[in-house]
């Protein structure tokens, strides 16, 4: 009989460091290395690990946290939504590179994407409510922002808020 996994290991095989959570095998590969490597601030890959999980330890300290979420499965015939996270976190270390310490400082949280393979995915492999409480259990919430995606993962947003604001 095999043990249940710790959190932080589960949440481990369930997210990618940031930037990194669509599967690629070459095209691009190299842009989403680089990108991370920018984020953690790491030479190499095993740096990238190590700080990914350092991070996803933080979780209950924060008081915001980011989710990247690579995903167009429910986009029509116009792809491109699975770019989103990288993009914008490319741009936001373009316009400030100290932005990843800056951010830390004042309780903002990357804990990084959604591992997806677009060919196995489900709606409900991506509900960020459930993600949430998985992470925090009871504790106050910390402010959810998911970067990216498709409508197909966005209505679990404005449910959870419908339910915890006056």
């Amino acid at each position: 009989m095999t043990s249940p996994l710790a959190p932080l290991d589960e949440l481990a095989l369930l997210l990618k460091p940031a930037g990194g959570g669509l599967y690629l095998v070459s095209t691009g590969r190299a842009e989403q290395e680089a990108l991370q490597r920018r984020l953690y601030g790491a030479e190499t890959d095993e740096e990238v690990q190590a700080r990914f999980r350092a991070s996803l330890a933080r979780i209950a300290d924060a008081r915001v946290v980011i989710l990247g979420v690579p995903s167009d499965v429910g986009a029509g015939f116009r792809r491109g939504a699975n770019l989103g996270p990288q993009a914008i976190r490319t741009r936001i270390l373009d316009d400030d590179a100290t932005w990843a310490e800056t951010s830390q400082a004042r309780g903002v949280l990357d804990i990084g994407d959604v591992f997806v393979v677009p060919q196995l995915l489900s709606d409900d492999m991506l509900s960020a409510d459930q993600l949430a409480r998985s992470l925090i259990g009871d504790r106050a919430w910390p402010t959810l922002v998911r970067l990216g995606a498709d409508l197909s993962v966005a209505w679990s947003e404005p449910v959870r808020f419908a339910g915890t604001r006056a």
